[in-house]
C-alpha cells in the first residue's frame, strides 16, 4: 500500500499562519547490522510525540525515490504499517529472505520508516501545513566468516591526494578500502605544513600557517568494500603547488563509525598519487 503526502493549505489575507507537524517518532540506533547467522534482528521504534501516528517501513536497494511496491528487496519487514501511540514503543522485525548475495564482502540496504502524523483537529484552524517524515538508514548484511574486524577495518585504509584547481587550494583524497567490510566516515580532515616547513624551514610564521592548514574544512562518506572512494577538500593551502606557503598533507584525521554509531578516533598516512 502506498501512502501519499497531504498538503493543505488556507491564505488569510496578507500571511499565511503555518502549524507544521514535528517527527515525533524515532529509530533507536544509527544503523542496522544483519549478519548471516541471525535468525532475524529487532529495530526498536518510540514515539516521543503527544498524538498517535501511523508508520510505514520498507527496505530499499539504494534508490531513495523507488516506491515501495517496486522494490525487490532481500527482507520482510513486520509488521510493514502499523499505528504507535504516543510515548509508546514499536518493535520491527527484520528477516532475512535468503537471497543470494556476494560471500566475500558486505552487501547494503536502506530501512525506510515513514511517520505520517494525523490530521489536526478544528481547533487548529483551517491554516495548517502537514507533511510526512521518513528517517531512512543502513543495513548491511553481513557474511559469515569475513575476515578481519568491522569495526578495525578504518586502519587498513590506504589514502592519496591530488592537488587541483588553478590555486591549488582544493585536494582531492582517495580513500582505497581493501577490507570486505563499509567503512563510514563522520568526519575526515587533513593534517598539512607549508611547503617551506615540510622542507626544513621554522619559523612561527609557517607554524601558523600549518595549524591554519590541519584546521581545514572536513568531509564525510563512505568507502564500499574493496573499493575507492574521494572526497574534496577545499581550503587547505594558500597558493599553488610551486608557491613557498603551499600546503603540503602529511597526514589524514578521520572519525570512522562503528556498529554501534559510536565514533571512533583516528590518524594515517596520506601519500601524493602518482
Amino acid at each position: 500500500m502506498r501512502l501519499r503526502m497531504r498538503w493543505t493549505f488556507g491564505l488569510v489575507l496578507v500571511f499565511l499562519a503555518i502549524q507544521t507537524a514535528q517527527a515525533a517518532v524515532t529509530v533507536m540506533g544509527t544503523r542496522v547490522v544483519y549478519n548471516a547467522t541471525d535468525r532475524d534482528v529487532t529495530i526498536q521504534l518510540s514515539n516521543a510525540g503527544t498524538t498517535p501516528s501511523l508508520v510505514q517501513s520498507w527496505v530499499d536497494l539504494g534508490d531513495p525515490k523507488a516506491l515501495p511496491q517496486d522494490i525487490d528487496a532481500p527482507f520482510v519487514l513486520s509488521p510493514p504499517m502499523f499505528r504507535i501511540d504516543p510515548n509508546h514503543k514499536q518493535n520491527l522485525r527484520l528477516v532475512f529472505t535468503g537471497k543470494e548475495l556476494p560471500k566475500d564482502r558486505e552487501s547494503l540496504f536502506w530501512l525506510n520508516v515513514l511517520e505520517i502524523p494525523p490530521k489536526p483537529g478544528e481547533a487548529a484552524g483551517e491554516n495548517y501545513l502537514q507533511f510526512s517524515v521518513r528517517s531512512r538508514l543502513k543495513i548491511f548484511y553481513r557474511p559469515a566468516k569475513l575476515p578481519g574486524d568491522a569495526n578495525a577495518a578504518a586502519k587498513f585504509v590506504k589514502w592519496s591526494y591530488k592537488r587541483e584547481g588553478d590555486k591549488g587550494d582544493t585536494i582531492r583524497i582517495v580513500a582505497d578500502n581493501p577490507t570486505p567490510y563499509h567503512v563510514s566516515f563522520a568526519d575526515i580532515r587533513l593534517n598539512a605544513l607549508p611547503k617551506n616547513q615540510a622542507q626544513g624551514e621554522d619559523n612561527e610564521a609557517s607554524q601558523a600557517a600549518a595549524v591554519a592548514a590541519s584546521i581545514g574544512p572536513g568531509v564525510s562518506g563512505m568507502v564500499l568494500p574493496l573499493s575507492k572512494a574521494e572526497f574534496l577538500v577545499t581550503g587547505v593551502a594558500a597558493g599553488s603547488p610551486q608557491t613557498a606557503n603551499a600546503a603540503v598533507p602529511l597526514s589524514i584525521r578521520f572519525a570512522a563509525v562503528n556498529d554501534w554509531g559510536g565514533f571512533v578516533y583516528n590518524t594515517a598516512d596520506i601519500v601524493l598519487a602518482p
